[in-house]
């Protein structure tokens, strides 16, 4: 299975640097030029299925991929699109819209910390999107290959926290967080940027 991820397009929030978690902002323009410009580049490739997560950012981003939108050319949507709360960004609560300066005098932290993270103030535990993306990809996964076969290709649309957490059960992460295993620290400098792709070979 050929497996692709890409990262929304930009947003406003994106350029002021701000925490957005589950605020449903659009894309900007310059977010339109990148998935415009992506979607030239993975014309050719031939998508079975495009998993997306169902926040708007995303949403759009993945339609503008697949042909669903801004589609001048004419040409047929390349494969149908599926929306999935599960591979949402991470919940910020009370610190989303925040910049990072002020997120850093806001429990900054106790917000990242694996033992100390709990809920508090409305931000999603780290273990519970690590959860849940790894019930996304252990669940989605097999139904892809049952449904397309083993040789099927993928495109994942996320966000940038989600998609480190897919990076690192993708290389084989377990559902609770291993900060000592190897694969943790493979995953801790993967970081993608708006409408950067990357492929896995799964």
């Amino acid at each position: 299975m050929r497996l692709f991820v890409t990262r929304h397009g930009q947003t406003d929030w994106n350029l002021e640097r701000r925490l957005q978690g589950w605020a449903d902002n659009p894309i900007n323009e310059t977010g339109i030029k990148q998935a415009l410009l992506l979607r030239e580049q993975i014309r050719e490739i031939p998508f079975d299925i495009c998993y997306s997560s169902s926040l708007l950012r995303a949403a759009t981003t993945a339609q503008i991929l697949m042909g669903y939108k801004k589609n001048s050319d004419g040409a047929k949507p390349i494969c149908p699109i599926r929306y999935d709360k599960r591979i949402r960004e991470r919940g910020f609560g009370k610190i989303d819209s925040l910049v990072e300066t002020e997120v850093r005098d806001f429990v900054y932290h106790e917000s990242w910390d694996l033992d100390l993270n709990s809920g508090k103030f409305g931000i999603e535990p780290i273990r519970t999107i690590y959860k849940r993306v790894y019930e996304f990809y252990h669940e989605e996964i097999p139904k892809v290959k049952a449904e397309f076969g083993d040789d099927a290709t993928v495109l994942i649309v996320t966000h940038g926290g989600a998609s480190r957490v897919l990076n690192y059960v993708i290389l084989g992460g377990g559902m609770v967080p291993d900060r000592n295993s190897e694969v943790w620290r493979k995953a801790q400098d993967f970081v993608l940027h708006n409408c950067q792709l990357v492929e896995y070979k799964i």
